[in-house]
């Protein structure tokens, strides 16, 4: 089985693998990603105080949305016995509300800050318990995917907008 760091070096578009700093979510999403700079990777693409803020903006939608440990951990996970698995939704909810709008600021954040440097950063799952962030060189692909996403968003836009007059 390969690991994260043999799928960075087999990939020469991937310059650098950002992983959790904490224990992940049951789902694999983490509570904190590293915010440590890779200057011998990234300095030819991305200032370092662009690439923190990034990644801090990453960290902040992932605080907000993680459920307060004592709370949502406790009576999910202790009772999840009792209720068959039930009281796990409670933090699950919370975290897939974060995950959502987490996806939603990283298309944003290429757009913003990642692309103009000739970068592009996607959120990648495996299985349950493991997640990390890839920032590898854009490809045409990637223009392609944001325009799709651009398209939909705006098509949407317009049919609440169309929905909201009526």
């Amino acid at each position: 089985m390969r690991t994260s760091d043999e799928d960075e070096v087999s990939n020469p578009e991937i310059l650098h693998i950002i992983k959790p700093v904490e224990c992940p979510f049951f789902t694999g999403i983490a509570h904190k990603y590293d915010d440590r700079y890779p200057e011998e990777k990234l300095a030819e693409y991305i200032p370092e105080d662009e690439y923190k803020q990034a990644i801090g903006r990453i960290n902040d939608i992932l605080h907000s949305h993680w459920p307060c440990d004592t709370v949502y951990y406790g009576c999910g996970f202790v009772l999840g016995y009792m209720t068959c698995g039930l009281a796990c939704l409670l933090p699950w909810q919370c975290i897939k509300g974060g995950k959502k709008q987490l996806l939603q600021a990283i298309d944003f954040m290429n757009i913003e800050r990642f692309l103009p440097h000739g970068l592009f950063i996607e959120y990648h799952e495996f299985g349950c318990h493991r997640s990390c962030f890839y920032i590898r060189t854009k490809t045409e692909r990637d223009m392609e995917q944001l325009e799709k996403k651009d398209e939909q968003m705006t098509s949407l836009a317009l049919q609440k907008n169309k929905e909201n007059n009526e």
